[in-house]
């Protein structure tokens, strides 16, 4: 249960997004929030292929994000939000995005 998790432990955050409708659901963009507290853990978003991530919520660029500057990636832990870019979700279909987060210790 989340009221059980201590500073240090690894969570897997999950979203399910499922079409209740009659007909297919096109350019779906599935997010996956990184509430303040918990950071994301490289190379565990699923589906890793397609996963997009954001330091301000805004721009969203292929994990793992490249600092332009610096040319070195930046640290999950300044990650605010995951995404996943679908070409189409059928009626009457789920998918679930996931990702282990790591909850914080400060």
């Amino acid at each position: 249960a989340a009221s059980q998790v201590k500073p240090g432990e690894i969570i897997e955050y999950r979203a399910t997004y499922k079409n209740v409708s009659t007909g297919a659901v096109k350019k779906l963009v599935a997010t996956l929030p990184v509430p303040k507290g918990l950071e994301y853990q490289a190379k565990t978003a699923n589906p890793l292929a397609t996963a997009e991530a954001t330091i301000d919520n805004v721009t969203f660029a292929t994990v793992p994000l490249m600092d332009a500057d610096k040319k070195q990636a930046i640290p999950t832990k300044q990650y605010r939000a995951l995404r996943w870019k679908l070409q189409e979700l059928g009626a009457d279909q789920s998918i679930v995005v996931s990702a282990r987060m790591k909850v914080s210790q400060e």
